[in-house]
């Protein structure tokens, strides 16, 4: 039996998958502060349009055209976000490429720097 895997203990991989739950969840928080949708169109005005969109596809330049309706919504969604201590996935997810290095040798990956993509929102 030297190629023998070891047995798993089901009640310590609980105990570690409770622990790391956990350490990771965010409680509700009730004190925090609504976002206000003066705030949302503040921080919509200042989005940089040359920044490249995320996995999303949605581009900055799109948000500023955002009219007030769907600015409210989006003013809603951020605050059931905070509220209830979710963010969707797709938020957290990033593009990594490589940006080439001005004047380095485009063959070698040395020449290159990683950026990540976000989405905008």
């Amino acid at each position: 039996m030297l190629h023998a895997s070891p047995p798993h203990d089901i009640a310590h991989i609980s105990r570690i998958e409770e622990e790391v739950l956990l350490k990771t969840s965010l409680e509700p928080k009730d004190d925090l502060a609504p976002v206000s949708l003066s705030e949302v169109q503040t921080l919509v005005k200042s989005l940089n349009t040359r920044k490249a969109p995320g996995l999303d596809g949605i581009s900055n330049k799109a948000i500023k055209c955002f009219s007030i309706p769907l600015l409210s919504l989006l003013d809603a969604t951020f605050n059931a976000c905070l509220k209830n201590c979710y963010f969707p996935p797709a938020w957290k997810e990033a593009e990594v490429i490589g940006i080439h290095n001005p004047g380095k040798p485009r063959d070698l990956p040395a020449s290159y720097r990683p950026i990540s993509l976000l989405s905008g929102l």
